[in-house]
Order: structure tokens, then sequence, then C-alpha cells
């Protein structure tokens, strides 16, 4: 496999935990501390796939997806939840497109 991943949590073992497992599948993978940092780079990283966790500072894991879906340029990436989530946080992220 391959391909590039971007990785946004802000528990830096969670996101090198993440890494790691991705990067031994074959996966080049890319990180961001928090979905402001996510939308700061996900033009210039040019993801595959964006993992998000949920809880996070400045901008949490289902406003960054909204963000995401919302601009033409990365509205067809996929995005996947990786977090501990309640079932009200996985109806809201499959509302955004999760």
């Amino acid at each position: 496999m391959s391909g590039r991943v971007l990785v946004v949590d802000d528990n830096k073992v969670i996101r090198q935990l993440i890494r790691v497992n991705l990067e031994l599948e074959g996966f080049e993978v890319v990180t961001a501390a928090d979905g402001a940092e996510c939308l700061d780079i996900v033009h210039r990283v040019a993801p595959d796939v964006v993992t998000l966790d949920v809880v996070m500072p400045r901008l949490d894991g289902l406003q960054t997806a909204a963000r995401l879906r919302a601009d033409p340029r990365t509205r067809g990436i996929p995005l996947a939840i990786v977090s501990a989530c309640t079932q009200a946080e996985v109806d809201s992220g499959q509302a955004v497109g999760v």
C-alpha cells in the first residue's frame, strides 16, 4: 500500500502511534496538532486521506471536517475519525461527511 495520510490529533503520543502504524503499512504520513493546523497545510500536503480526532483545541475534528467538505479543493478527500466518540459525535460526523 502507499499514499499520503494527514493525521490530525492534539495528543502527540496518539499522533506518533498512528504515524508509526501507518508508516509500517507503507503510507507517507504528515501530522497536524489540531484542525486549524490541518487547514493551514492540507493544500500543500495534498493527502489521500485525513484522520481526525474529535476533541482538539482551536478547531475540533467535526468543525475541521465541515470546512474540508465546504472547500471544493478538499471536498473529495476521504475523512476518518480516529477518536473515542459518543454516539452523538458519530452522528455529527456522519452529518458532515466523515
